[in-house]
């Protein structure tokens, strides 16, 4: 089974993505948060399925919330390197 690594900034900004929402429901905090890690456990079975960006990027908005997935195909699924708002200047 292929899987998803997820780097050290990755990880940063899921945590930023739960505190943000953790203040207004906590539980939608967490339904984002695993939503978000649900995508990418996807993202590793069909790697090739996201936006191609620059070389080896490629992104996949995250349905049901506001959040893309930037990452690159591995030989063992994906390398996810970050999780942007879809309206932050993350170019």
């Amino acid at each position: 089974m292929r899987h998803a690594a997820w780097s050290a900034a990755s990880r940063r900004d899921l945590r930023r993505a739960f505190d943000y929402y953790k203040v207004l429901d906590a539980d939608l905090a967490l339904r984002i948060v695993e939503t978000i890690e649900a995508k990418g456990d996807w993202l590793a079975e069909f790697p090739f399925t996201g936006s191609p960006l620059r070389g080896r990027l490629r992104k996949s908005l995250v349905a049901g919330t506001p959040y893309l997935i930037v990452y690159r195909p591995a030989s063992t699924g994906i390398i996810v390197g970050r999780v942007f708002h879809a309206k932050q200047n993350w170019r």
